[in-house]
């Protein structure tokens, strides 16, 4: 949001959000990035991620898709990942849609 009170524009402050995840086992899936990388997400993709760590469903309008790096393991990622699939599928807005092939055969 800007100083004025703006939202939902296209400018840095509206894109622009910080979010810290922590977990004192670490996120192995994030190791693929080198150090002195940060991890970037888009804004849209925090509330199913968020959704998908707490355990609760994805909000019905949501079109964002969970950031695979944050999650602790494949079988939880294999889990939550179709229910946001079928979530957003249903919303019948193909165009938005963006999938994430993963590699889910040591599961």
């Amino acid at each position: 949001m800007t100083l004025s009170g703006d939202h939902g524009g296209d400018s840095e402050p509206e894109l622009d959000a910080a979010v810290l995840f922590f977990s004192p086992r670490g996120f192995p899936l994030l190791r693929q990035f080198a150090p002195n990388d940060t991890p970037s997400m888009a804004q849209i993709d925090i509330v199913p991620t968020l959704a998908a760590l707490s355990g609760v469903p994805i909000p019905y309008s949501n079109l964002g898709v969970i950031e695979p790096g944050i999650l602790g393991s494949y079988r939880h990622l294999r889990s939550a990942a179709t229910s946001n699939f079928k979530q957003v599928c249903s919303l019948g807005r193909f165009k938005s849609v963006r999938i994430f092939l993963l590699s889910l055969a040591s599961c």
